[in-house]
């Protein structure tokens, strides 16, 4: 179910897991918005990686336990999991997730996210959206691929539609700069119980217009 993987190159999210002044401007994660959903920025255009291929095709992001209908007001635990053979040679890899909920009708976030251990919630007015990430704590650094991050979600008090899951990852190889890193991103949906499920495609979601930026 959802949208197709892997999302555009322009649309995937950079995590700053690079040098130690990154690493200090980033105490509690990643910078808001950097999900790879319509309308974000990403590392990318601020420099924060370079020099490789978005989705190289040795890794993948996946979301798994996200219901196919929601319930609303239901409490719903998933589990993102980030795979990447890149940077298999250094010992000092990282890894780092950032995700978020909205509504496709609106472009606004949808449910609550429950922060877990290691994990900040960072809300974005402007956008009204709000981004569960990894703490600076929660890189689980030298894990060998793949590696999961569990996170918490709750459906909202009343039907909100067809719900997107946006979310991106870093395979980090923790050398101290800006290069060698490698993002992967991926999407998902869910549907308000009782309604019959439709394919949904990119094309059609890139059509809305949300605001905050083209995707």
């Amino acid at each position: 179910m959802g949208f197709p993987r892997p999302l555009p190159t322009a649309l995937v999210a950079g995590f700053l897991l690079g040098s130690a002044s990154w690493a200090l401007a980033n105490l509690t994660g990643p910078p808001t918005g950097a999900s790879g959903g319509p309308g974000d920025r990403t590392c990318f255009q601020s420099d924060c990686h370079l020099g490789n291929m978005v989705n190289n095709g040795l890794g993948a992001m996946s979301l798994g336990g996200l219901p196919q209908k929601y319930l609303p007001g239901t409490t719903y635990s998933m589990l993102l999991e980030l795979a990447s053979t890149s940077t298999t040679g250094f010992d000092n890899r990282r890894w780092g997730f950032q995700i978020t909920a909205i509504r496709l009708d609106a472009g606004t976030r949808a449910g609550t996210w429950i922060p877990l251990s290691n994990q900040i919630l960072s809300p974005n007015p402007g956008k009204q959206r709000d981004y569960l990430s990894h703490r600076q704590a929660g890189v689980q650094q030298g894990a060998s691929s793949p590696v999961t991050f569990a996170v918490t979600w709750k459906a909202p008090d009343s039907d909100m539609g067809p719900i997107g899951f946006f979310f991106a990852g870093n395979a980090a190889n923790g050398n101290g700069t800006n290069l060698g890193d490698f993002v992967y991103s991926g999407s998902d949906t869910t549907f308000p119980e009782g309604v019959l499920v439709e394919p949904a495609t990119w094309g059609g979601l890139k059509r809305l217009e949300w605001g905050g930026g083209a995707p």
